[in-house]
C-alpha cells in the first residue's frame, strides 16, 4: 500500500505544472505510469527508448517523430511534461489546425518553415520504402510541388502545405490515438 501512496503523490507532482495538453486525469495516469515502466522509475524517456514504443517502432516516420518529441535543451531524452505535451496532438481533442501544424514539422525536417523537395521526397520515401520505384516517387513529388507551390519557390510554406494536405479527407483521424 505504501506503493500505491508513493507512485499517487508522484503523479500529483508530476501533473501539477503540465504544459496546456487534452488528456483527462484518467489518461494522464496511464500516460504516467507508460512512461514510468518505460523508464524504470526515471524521470527521462530516452530517444532510444521513445523509438522502442511497439506503436512508435509500426510508424514509418519513427525516428523523424522522435525527434520532433526531444527536448531542446537536451537532445537525447524527454520528461514527462514534454512526453504529454508532444502525444497531445495526437488526442481526438486536438484540432485539426494543431495536427496539421505537426505534419507540417514532421515534413519541414531542417525546421526553415517550408518543404523543399528533398524534404517531401525523404518523407514520401519512408511511407512507401521500395514499394514505388525511385523515378516514379521523383515524378509524384516534382507534380506535387508543381500543383501545391503557389508562389513559384520550388518549397512550400506552411499555408502551401495546408491546402495540399487539407484535400486528404480524414486527415485528423489518421493522426489521432486512443489513450
Amino acid at each position: 500500500m505504501g506503493g500505491q501512496q508513493s507512485f499517487s503523490t508522484t503523479f500529483e507532482q508530476d501533473i501539477a505544472n503540465l504544459p496546456q495538453h487534452y488528456f483527462s486525469k484518467i489518461e494522464l495516469r496511464r500516460l504516467w505510469g507508460r512512461f514510468y515502466n518505460l523508464t524504470n522509475g526515471d524521470k527521462f524517456l530516452t530517444t532510444h527508448i521513445l523509438r522502442q514504443i511497439p506503436e512508435l517502432q509500426l510508424n514509418p516516420l519513427a525516428d523523424r517523430i522522435a525527434e520532433l518529441f526531444v527536448d531542446q535543451t537536451d537532445q537525447q531524452s524527454i520528461s514527462f511534461s514534454s512526453f504529454v505535451s508532444h502525444l497531445s496532438i495526437f488526442s481526438y481533442k486536438a484540432s485539426e489546425e494543431e495536427k496539421l501544424r505537426f505534419v507540417f514539422a514532421v515534413y519541414d525536417k531542417d525546421k526553415d518553415g517550408q518543404v523543399n523537395e528533398a524534404e517531401l521526397y525523404e518523407i514520401l520515401k519512408a511511407c512507401v520504402g521500395n514499394n514505388i520505384e525511385d523515378a516514379q516517387l521523383k515524378l509524384l513529388v516534382q507534380g506535387t510541388m508543381a500543383d501545391a507551390d503557389k508562389n513559384g519557390e520550388k518549397q512550400l510554406n506552411y499555408d502551401e502545405f495546408k491546402q495540399c494536405i487539407s484535400r486528404n479527407t480524414g486527415l485528423a483521424e489518421k493522426i489521432t490515438v486512443r489513450f
